[in-house]
């Protein structure tokens, strides 16, 4: 059975990801990434796991972050499945 507190601390996070407006309307129109990937970032900060975000374009941002022990497979499909699809917003 899963740990209560450490369901209610993903939902937290997952909820707030979702709040996060990112919406991508294409032919360059879309809200910013930034402030979501910041937000990530202190939570990987409080983990003490380094990161960087980078920008493809202003606002438009990805955030990188390399945990000993794992390959960047592994962290994308871990993260697409927590966040990638389940949301309205596609996060």
């Amino acid at each position: 059975m899963a740990n209560l507190e450490n369901l209610d601390r993903t939902a937290a996070i997952a909820r707030d990801l979702i709040r996060f407006d990112t919406s991508n309307w294409g032919e360059g129109k879309a809200n910013p990434e930034r402030p979501a990937a910041e937000y990530v970032q202190s939570l990987l900060k409080d983990l003490n796991i380094e990161s960087e975000i980078y920008d493809s374009a202003p606002g438009r941002s990805n955030l990188i972050a390399r945990i000993p022990g794992t390959t960047i497979l592994n962290l994308l499909l871990d993260y697409s499945w927590s966040f990638g699809r389940c949301s309205c917003s596609c996060k």
